[in-house]
């Protein structure tokens, strides 16, 4: 079985991965405003991992989304839908990490 870091580096592979962040927490029929991202994801040398975006205008916005040890991670790889990998900050932010 697959890890949160084994996700993560197959996610790190990808051409073009999707960031969400959804502000509140999501509970079943309840739609939460979600920001979406489209980007790719880097690791550090000392672990940290970060989401790096572009546009087609060039300006740059990179999220530090921190190591495995900073935060509350999980993930899931569904064959019918996505590699996703979830996390909760500190904060009430959610995070979520897709392929496209």
């Amino acid at each position: 079985m697959a890890t949160v870091e084994d996700h993560l580096r197959r996610l790190r592979e990808l051409r073009t991965i999707y960031l969400g962040s959804s502000l509140g927490v999501t509970l079943p029929g309840q739609a939460v405003p979600t920001f979406w991202y489209e980007g790719r994801l880097e690791q550090s040398n000392d672990g940290t991992w970060i989401f790096r975006s572009s546009s087609s205008d060039g300006s740059i916005v990179a999220f530090t989304l921190g190591r495995l040890t900073d935060h509350q991670w999980s993930s899931e790889d569904l064959p019918r839908e996505a590699l996703t990998c979830f996390f909760k900050l500190k904060s009430p932010l959610l995070l979520t990490l897709t392929q496209s």
